[in-house]
């Protein structure tokens, strides 16, 4: 034919379907590029696809690559802060634990000094009271001495007011008037006779009756008194030599000790000692108090019979003296 047919110029689609054989353009590789994978040819003709997973990671690597460092790094350096923190409170715990453990040993100290102290002071006042005890106890001997005194002075009083009473009633019938004769019965001679002896025997058996009971009082006063004192003395002096202390056993000792060094034994020791020394204190303290009682009680009952005797004696007397005074 005469004239050609003009080519189409091809234009460009937007259907993915139809690709041309060769690409325009090949794509754009960082690295190397991955050959093309064949893909088998379909109705609208051979295509290739390229595997860009390798790819895609790489880069998000070399993007992420210094983020990735960094976040390792802070999560070495927040490891070894909490292990140095874990560790700082281990220390912290160990040195509360070593502080707390040092104030009971000083409060345990300071607890066991003031004991001591406290039994000092104790067996200071102790044998102060053991002082006065004693003293009190040989007042309370002489006391009974002196009432002892008292009821012979009582008795010889009675036998003096007696004989006063008689001479009165003679003094009495010699001193009447010469006109009205004093006469007695010779008949009744003997009997007045035996009743004179007999008042006068029955006097004197009462008045050594009397004097024996005084005599009883004061022996048993005084041998009481010597009899605590030489207890006394002897506690005192096994006290002293260490001979009636009990002692503590080696576990009971422990229930008070934290830690054992000779301090420690040494304080325990002479707590010991003082307690020991209390208690003989305090059971001689209770022999004074015992021999005080028996002793106050046997002096009032001496009193009470004193009491009995200067009340009678008082109204002889009394009668006596008025008796003389209406003698003319």
């Amino acid at each position: 034919m005469f004239w050609k047919k003009k080519e189409k110029k091809q234009e460009a689609t937007t259907n993915p379907f139809e690709a041309s054989s060769q690409p325009s353009s090949p794509a754009p590789s960082y690295h190397t590029q991955e050959e093309p994978q064949q893909q088998p040819q379909g109705r609208y003709g051979a295509g290739v696809r390229y595997n860009s997973a390798p790819l895609e990671a790489e880069q998000r690597n070399q993007l992420m690559g210094g983020r990735s460092e960094s976040y390792n790094n802070n999560n070495s350096s927040r490891d070894y802060s909490s292990r140095r923190n874990d560790y700082d409170d281990e220390n912290q715990d160990e040195q509360d634990e070593e502080q707390e453990i040092n104030g009971m040993k000083q409060q345990i100290k300071n607890v066991k000094n003031d004991s001591l102290a406290s039994t000092r002071l104790a067996l200071q006042k102790i044998h102060e009271t053991e002082a006065t005890a004693a003293n009190t106890m040989n007042m309370l001997g002489q006391q009974s001495s002196q009432l002892a005194n008292v009821n012979r002075h009582l008795d010889l009083s009675k036998a003096y007011s007696d004989k006063a009473a008689n001479s009165a009633d003679e003094l009495k019938q010699l001193n009447k008037s010469i006109f009205i004769p004093v006469v007695s019965n010779p008949f009744r001679r003997k009997e007045k006779e035996r009743r004179e002896l007999e008042n006068l025997k029955r006097d004197h058996s009462e008045h050594m009756a009397e004097r024996d009971n005084i005599r009883q009082f004061e022996y048993e006063s005084s041998a009481r008194i010597q009899e605590t004192n030489r207890l006394n003395s002897q506690s005192a002096a096994n006290a002293s030599s260490g001979g009636g202390r009990r002692g503590r056993s080696e576990a009971d000792r422990r229930r008070y000790q934290f830690e054992e060094d000779s301090d420690d034994d040494r304080v325990e020791d002479e707590i010991d000692e003082n307690l020991d020394l209390l208690g003989g204190a305090v059971g001689r303290l209770k022999n004074m108090a015992i021999t005080m009682n028996t002793e106050l009680d046997s002096q009032n009952h001496q009193l009470n019979k004193a009491i009995g005797k200067v009340d009678p004696l008082t109204n002889r007397i009394v009668g006596t003296t008025h008796k003389l005074n209406n003698t003319r």
